[in-house]
C-alpha cells in the first residue's frame, strides 16, 4: 500500500467522531475536528497514523488549539481510535467544567482523578441524585463497555507486536537463508576447482612417473644388453667381455699358450718370420 497523506473532516462517520464533534460544540469549540492521516506498510503489515486537530475554545479562552494522535490498521477504523482519544483528553482537560453537562460521565484519560472517582460513586450509591435510572444503567453499561475495549486493545497491540517481531525474524531467517545459499555455491566452486586442480596434478605425477620408469627402463636394457648376449666364438677360443671396462694401469693377462693340434696347423710361412711362442732355441745350450 503507497504512503499518502488523507484529510478528512469525517462528516458522514457514526460514532466517536460525531459525539467528539458534538462535545467540542458544546464547550465552545466552533471549528469542526480535523483528521490528517496516513496509511503505510511495516514489517508486511498495514498501518495507518491519524492526527486529530482540535481548535481553540471561545466560551474558555485558556484552552488552546491541540492535537492527538492513534495508530491503527485501516484510515476508517484508526479515525474511530483517535476521536475516542481525544474524547479522553477532552474530558480531562475539561475536568470541572463538565459537571453541568451530560458529558460528566465520559471517562476521562485519568479516572484516578478525585472528581471522576467522586461523580461515579454518587452515581453508583443508593441515594443517587439522579432521577433517571436509564441515565444510571446506560453509563455503568458503557463504562463497562469501555474497560473492555480498553482491554482488547492493550490485547491488540500486544499481538501486532508479536506479529511485528515474527515478521522481522523471518526476513532475518530469509536473509541468513540466502547468505547461506551464496556460501555453499560458494565452496561448491571452490571444491570444483579443488578437484579440477587435484586431477590435473594426478595427471602431471602421473606423466612424471612414466618418464622416471622409461629412463630407468633404458637404463637398465642398456646395462644388461652385453651381459645378456651370448660370448663371441673365434677361432675355437670363446671371448667375453667384461661387464664393467677395465680400469686404467690394471695388469693385462698373459696370452695362453698354443696346443699341438694349432702349432701343426702353423703355417710354414709364418715359421719362418721368427721362432713361435714356446719353441726352443737351438742356439741355447
Amino acid at each position: 500500500m503507497a504512503e499518502e497523506s488523507i484529510t478528512t473532516y469525517c462528516v458522514n462517520d457514526d460514532g466517536f467522531p460525531k459525539v467528539l464533534y458534538a462535545a467540542t460544540m458544546r464547550l465552545g469549540i466552533l471549528d469542526r475536528p480535523e483528521y490528517v492521516g496516513r496509511e503505510y506498510t511495516e514489517h508486511g503489515l498495514d498501518h495507518c497514523e491519524v492526527t486529530v486537530h482540535v481548535g481553540a475554545s471561545d466560551k474558555f479562552l485558556e484552552m488552546k488549539p491541540w492535537s492527538v494522535t492513534a495508530t491503527g490498521c485501516r484510515m476508517a477504523d484508526t479515525c474511530q481510535l483517535v476521536a475516542r482519544k481525544a474524547l479522553k483528553y477532552l474530558c480531562h482537560m475539561f475536568d470541572w467544567h463538565l459537571g453541568s453537562t451530560p458529558m460528566k460521565y465520559f471517562p476521562p484519560l485519568d479516572r484516578g482523578r478525585p472528581a471522576w472517582a467522586a461523580r461515579i460513586r454518587n452515581l453508583e450509591s443508593p441515594g443517587c441524585a439522579e432521577d433517571n435510572p436509564t441515565l444510571v444503567a446506560m453509563s455503568g453499561y458503557l463504562l463497562a463497555l469501555d474497560e473492555l475495549c480498553d482491554a482488547l486493545n492493550k490485547r491488540v497491540k500486544s499481538l501486532v507486536k508479536d506479529v511485528e517481531a515474527s515478521e522481522a525474524n523471518w526476513i532475518k531467517a530469509v536473509r541468513a537463508h540466502v547468505q547461506a545459499v551464496e556460501r555453499a555455491a560458494t565452496a561448491e566452486s571452490r571444491a570444483t576447482l579443488a578437484e579440477m586442480d587435484l586431477k590435473e596434478q594426478s595427471n602431471r605425477h602421473s606423466q612424471h612417473l612414466r618418464g622416471v620408469y622409461l629412463v630407468d627402463r633404458a637404463k637398465r636394457k642398456e646395462r644388461y644388453h652385453w651381459a645378456a648376449a651370448e660370448p663371441l666364438v673365434l677361432e675355437g677360443t670363446p671371448l667375453y667381455q667384461l661387464s664393467k671396462p677395465r680400469r686404467t694401469g690394471e695388469p693385462v693377462p698373459p696370452t695362453p699358450p698354443m696346443s699341438p693340434r694349432e702349432a701343426g696347423d702353423e703355417d710354414p710361412n709364418d715359421c719362418n718370420a721368427g721362432p713361435s711362442v714356446g719353441a726352443e732355441d737351438p742356439a741355447v745350450p
